[in-house]
């Protein structure tokens, strides 16, 4: 590979840099370190990715690497003052802002070169990560048992936090004076950038369970959440933290690193950042974002055909638009959806992610339902405390027939502490379940909660409707369908089979019955 940039080109495979045609010595050290920026264009590399790329870990004195810094700039013309292409960023590292054009990226007889783009962009991706560690838990009461209940559930909460993508966590043991201190010092690497740390009370028998998360730069309370449970079921108790500190943490983690692309108005360079912008757009769980998510996974995958969890996003985007566009927009481009599922399982079928967006499109789409739950159990067994893979495997059942094991996996799935878009989709399953086994009471029960939960999704509306209509209570059936038709003026009941994905005619007769019954035109 080649770039150009100003007079300058520099030839990954010769390893030459040039200026006007004329060779510009470098060492190969100050070659590497240009190549790593250049490569990495308008993202930060920190100092850490320049040791792990550039002098494989080896202990480098911080003179030599700023030697070498004012060596790479002096070759392309720049210097500390002006730095008109490699730019520092306070406390954050260097970012290359000239503006490289790709000149070469197959040798004459059409054979691609080998070339670092994507080990660097995975290992500067992995190392610019916010560090994250752990702190032993205070136990207030100083109880014994309480003691190892704190210990059992720091180890948890690492192993909850290990599985979230957007952040690394510090594995090695802490060394502190004073465990609860997270003003100490790290001996053994570079200092977190947050903290988790908190409490456990313990009276008469109920813990609470305190937790936050610090910014250990400033000592501010990002995130902060409370847990009640009983000591007698210590084990089922760690287990619904873990899911939800894992939920929460995903979700503010992931928001943050996209927001910070927003708030410094740095804009997307690379195929991460349109995947994290892409993503901070899914959150929102409105038409206008998924639609935005799409354009931007879509940008993210020419940049990096590979990405297995931007093809698997944007198969989960198609899946939600159908599901909040209602029918009017019910006619999507299903190929596209199973063409990104299935190719997010090639690239990367060990993602628990990965296997649960692409297996819930095409179960959705292709509605095979024995291929989609060997998805969806992979998934279970790479990450047993994933709600996201026990509610959406319930919903497939659900569709399929087999309603009882899908209420099955819902309710499992609501026990995990889900984050709140999670809860209301799991009650409107839950609702819908229940209208096709006759609970008609429990249906509305879990069609109240998720409207109010969700109550722009049409989902939540129909079942609503469906499920006061069952009772009889004709009225409020009446108003609830008008807010589903005011959502979706042209729902009717022969088109409510292109909205709704249930494949037993049975059922599907039976949920349209209901619609039609609280006022939806045949």
């Amino acid at each position: 590979m080649k770039y150009s940039f100003e007079d300058f080109e520099i030839d990954g495979q010769t390893r030459e840099l040039t200026k006007s045609g004329a060779a510009v010595p470098v060492t190969a050290q100050t070659f590497d370190l240009l190549w790593l920026l250049i490569e990495n264009r308008g993202m930060v590399v920190s100092r850490e990715a320049m040791l792990e790329i550039v002098w494989k870990k080896a202990h480098v004195s911080t003179s030599t690497l700023y030697s070498q810094i004012n060596a790479a700039r002096s070759a392309i013309g720049d210097d500390g003052r002006s730095q008109r292409l490699v730019q520092t960023v306070s406390k954050r590292g260097l970012r290359f802002a000239g503006s490289a054009v790709t000149l070469q990226e197959t040798a004459a007889d059409g054979v691609e070169f080998p070339t670092q783009r994507r080990y660097n962009r995975a290992a500067i991706s992995s190392l610019m990560k916010p560090r994250v560690a752990v702190l032993s838990l205070s136990n207030v009461g100083k109880d014994d048992q309480v003691s190892h209940f704190c210990d059992g559930l720091r180890d948890v909460l690492i192993g909850a936090l290990s599985r979230i993508r957007s952040i690394n966590v510090l594995s090695s043991e802490d060394r502190r004076s004073d465990s609860s201190s997270s003003s100490s010092t790290y001996l053994d690497g570079p200092a977190p950038d947050f903290f988790l740390e908190g409490s456990v009370q313990h009276l008469h028998g109920d813990l609470r369970i305190a937790l936050r998360v610090v910014d250990s730069a400033t000592g501010i309370c990002m995130w902060a959440n409370r847990f009640n449970g009983t000591i007698d079921r210590g084990f089922v108790l760690q287990d619904e933290v873990e899911s939800s500190v894992h939920g929460a943490l995903d979700i503010f983690f992931e928001t943050k690193a996209a927001s910070h692309l927003i708030l410094t108005r740095t804009p997307p360079a690379t195929a991460d950042d349109y995947y994290k912008l892409g993503m901070l757009e899914v959150r929102r769980d409105t038409k206008e974002g998924m639609r935005r998510a799409l354009t931007l996974l879509k940008r993210s995958l020419q940049l990096d055909p590979d990405n297995a969890l931007a093809h698997s996003a944007a198969a989960w985007c198609y899946v939600w638009l159908k599901l909040l566009r209602g029918v009017e927009e019910a006619d999507l481009e299903q190929t596209s959806a199973i063409e990104h599922a299935r190719t997010a399982l090639q690239l990367n079928s060990d993602d628990p992610l990965v296997l649960v967006q692409s297996a819930y499109a095409l179960g959705h789409f292709e509605g095979d339902l024995s291929a989609t739950l060997e998805h969806f159990d992979r998934a279970l067994a790479l990450d047993p405390m994933n709600a996201s893979a026990l509610f959406l495997s319930g919903a497939q059942m659900i569709s399929a027939g087999a309603t009882a094991r899908g209420l099955q996996r819902v309710s499992d799935a609501a026990r995990l502490n889900p984050n709140k878009t999670q809860l209301a989709n799991i009650k409107i399953l839950g609702s819908l379940g229940n209208i096709i086994l006759g609970h008609h009471q429990e249906a509305y029960v879990d069609a109240r909660e998720a409207y109010r939960l969700m109550p722009r999704a049409p989902q939540t509306s129909a079942v609503l409707a469906a499920s006061h209509s069952l009772q009889g209570n004709i009225r409020e059936a009446g108003m609830a369908i008008k807010i589903l038709r005011d959502r979706s003026p042209d729902l009717h009941g022969s088109r409510v089979s292109q909205w709704v994905n249930l494949q037993r005619s049975d059922d599907m007769d039976l949920f349209r019955e209901a619609l039609i019954a609280a006022g939806l035109p045949r």
